[in-house]
């Protein structure tokens, strides 16, 4: 969760984000609800993985120099 909280955090300080402070906010809910969701579906080395990777990422965004262009990257790459 704390995932999801950093990148809708990280997301608002970006100039090319359009999404409104409603959205912000649906997406700061929305995203650990779906994680509660998936974890519980995943069994233990999975899910042991999952945590691996989100800690990966929130490094990854916190040593950027520009974070914004790692979150862009992340959203592009989902599209």
């Amino acid at each position: 969760m704390t995932l999801c909280q950093d990148i809708s955090n990280q997301l608002r300080s970006c100039g090319w984000s359009n999404l409104t402070n409603a959205e912000l906010r649906s997406l700061r809910v929305s995203c650990p609800n779906r994680w509660q969701i998936k974890r519980g579906r995943a069994d233990g080395r999975i899910l042991e993985d999952a945590y691996e990777q989100c800690e990966l990422t929130i490094e990854e965004i916190a040593a950027a120099k520009e974070p914004c262009d790692v979150l862009r990257a992340i959203y592009l790459q989902q599209e």
